[in-house]
């Protein structure tokens, strides 16, 4: 009974292992920036999702009694499967939006009533690039964390393109930066997609600052990719959309896609990262949606809320 009370742990036992073990083999290290904020739960911790490498980044930063989700098949995998399931692991069966419907509202019950929190990468895909920019934002992380209240935690760690990509693996120190917790409480499904945008459009800069800056044509080159990247997800409505590539009026002096600036009556994230609800904001949606009416009720049901819950993605040539 004890060990099955300490379930939710062991992932972090697991996680903290690894990279005492990793970081000494590849010869990387991580430095934490607001390690206070990893205590905040229940919570949803959403984070930038790069390459394998992250594993790693995973392993320096993961909070106690937190768990992932994984697509269903993997709980089939051998051994695998077994410790995800004894460590607690959410699985989703991403073909099957009744059962994805009751694993999420399952998961937020979970969440405040064990206190635990979830992981996930809200990008949905892996993308490593030399240029510091985040996919746009699918929108379940969000989701989950308004129907149970709970706040999410950003973690952004440093690009790492000068360390790992094709053909180039070698060692040196990265950043990682946990932001202050953003509370939802008192937010509504209409609140979702700004939420994301802010949340998006504060992790992007908190990734510049931290990040090496790259040239104008590299840039360009990266939005065209990360262009590319955004199309093959349209299918599950994303919130922030990439400028065309190559638009010298779109690009910042880096080089890079800015974020979209906020309207005046939207929420949004100050400085100090604490998030204002505007109950009179206009509802912002995503290209192709329509805007959600204020009373609706939050679900989880939809594609596109369940879609970037899966934290272990397809390959990625980039990784």
């Amino acid at each position: 009974m004890v060990a099955m009370g300490k379930r939710y742990d062991i992932q972090w036992l697991v996680a903290r292992s690894f990279y005492e073990l990793g970081s000494r083999l590849l010869g990387i290290t991580m430095t934490v920036e607001g390690w206070e904020y990893l205590e905040t739960r229940p919570a949803i911790y959403i984070g930038n999702h790069q390459s394998m490498i992250d594993i790693l980044f995973l392993g320096r930063i993961y909070p106690r009694r937190c768990t992932i989700t994984a697509k269903k098949s993997l709980k089939w995998s051998p051994v695998l499967g077994q410790w995800m399931t004894l460590a607690g692991a959410i699985f989703i069966d991403r073909g099957n939006s009744k059962s994805a419907q009751h694993s999420l509202e399952q998961a937020g019950r979970d969440l405040k009533e064990k206190e635990l929190s979830i992981w996930m990468f809200p990008e949905g895909t892996r993308t490593l690039l030399q240029t510091s920019n985040l996919l746009p934002f699918k929108k379940g992380a969000f989701h989950l964390a308004v129907q149970s209240g709970v706040p999410i935690v950003p973690v952004v760690c440093e690009n790492y393109w000068r360390l790992y990509h094709s053909g180039t693996f070698v060692g040196g120190e990265l950043k990682v930066k946990v932001l202050p917790p953003i509370p939802t409480t008192g937010l509504t499904a209409a609140d979702v997609t700004q939420l994301s945008i802010d949340t998006h459009a504060l992790m992007v800069k908190t990734l510049k600052e931290m990040s090496e800056p790259v040239s104008t044509p590299v840039a360009e080159a990266d939005n065209a990719t990360l262009a590319k990247i955004a199309d093959e997800f349209k299918s599950t409505s994303t919130s922030l959309p990439i400028p065309p590539a190559g638009d010298p009026a779109q690009l910042s002096p880096s080089g890079s896609v800015p974020v979209p600036s906020l309207p005046e009556s939207s929420g949004k994230l100050t400085p100090s990262s604490s998030f204002v609800s505007d109950a009179s904001a206009v509802h912002v949606s995503g290209p192709g949606e329509a805007s959600e009416p204020r009373d609706r009720k939050v679900s989880v049901s939809s594609a596109e809320s369940s879609d970037d819950m899966v934290m272990v993605d397809r390959p990625n040539s980039s990784a």
